[in-house]
């Protein structure tokens, strides 16, 4: 719930009236005023040109400006990303050539994945847009060992690219019971983020109580804090307005598992 504006005159308003009349009964002098009638009339005029000097003012300026909010996920192999941008206030005004058909979500989370969440600003809206392109990491190797009472998951990630933050999530209704990066749950599925990625890479193990079989919906998402083809030093979308607003935004790639194949059947262990 995002307060009205005009609460805020109403609270001093009410403070005004309980401090503002005590003042002036003791600075007030005892002989009456001369002209009080012209010493009104300039007090209303006075305050009707603040009031509208306040009213055709600018909301946010360069200076002060407005903290806004967008992010992309390019899922693997999908010819397009879903795009939101947030804020509180209800507007859109978005560059003409900005992606997709934007619609209000309601609350509603997008469709993905990886537990992506939702913002919890009053006002976001989502558009499905043109796809972010390559990823600025790929995998360096995917491999699953048959355990005697589960199987052992190792994943390693290669960035290409400083300052990326790395997602291993596991299917939902399966939690680690021994894991080489500490993680939690998210929307109902486990995962575990290393932030700032060194330049040699990553690497993830975990043992599970589970087959080889259950684990086929592994997932591994890159998220950056650049977008692609982006201008200025936050490397921002040109489509999105800057001169009153300051955005804070990331990109996630849901990396495809297809190309290392299904894992195949393992044979029972003696």
């Amino acid at each position: 719930i995002v307060t009205p504006f005009f609460v805020y005159a109403v609270v001093l308003s009410a403070t005004g009236l309980m401090v503002v009349p005590p003042l002036i009964a003791v600075v007030a002098a005892e002989r009456p005023l001369p002209s009080p009638w012209a010493i009104t009339a300039v007090l209303f005029v006075a305050l009707a040109a603040t009031f509208g000097a306040a009213y055709a003012a600018p909301a946010y300026t360069y200076e002060q400006p407005l903290r806004r909010y967008v992010r992309a996920l390019q899922e693997a192999e999908s010819p397009t990303a879903t795009w939101e941008v947030a804020s509180i206030e209800p507007g859109l005004d978005l560059a003409p050539d900005a992606p997709g058909e934007w619609t209000p979500t309601g609350g509603d989370g997008a469709p993905a994945s990886i537990p992506w969440g939702r913002y919890s600003f009053p006002f976001v809206f989502r558009a499905a847009g043109p796809a972010l392109g390559p990823a600025p990491a790929s995998l360096g190797s995917f491999e699953v060992k048959p355990l005697a009472d589960g199987s052992q998951l190792s994943i390693s990630v290669i960035p290409r690219e400083p300052g990326l933050m790395v997602t291993f999530v596991l299917p939902a209704g399966i939690t680690p019971a021994r894991s080489s990066l500490p993680g939690a749950l998210r929307l109902g599925r486990w995962a575990a983020t290393f932030v700032a990625v060194p330049a040699e890479g990553i690497a993830w193990e975990a043992s599970l109580r589970t087959p080889p079989s259950s684990l086929k919906d592994v997932s591994v998402a890159v998220t950056s804090s650049r977008f692609p083809g982006g201008t200025g030093w936050q490397s921002l979308p040109a489509w999105l307005p800057q001169d009153a607003a300051v955005w804070s935004g990331n990109a996630t790639w849901v990396l495809p598992l297809g190309q290392w194949g299904a894992i195949a059947p393992v044979p029972p262990l003696r």
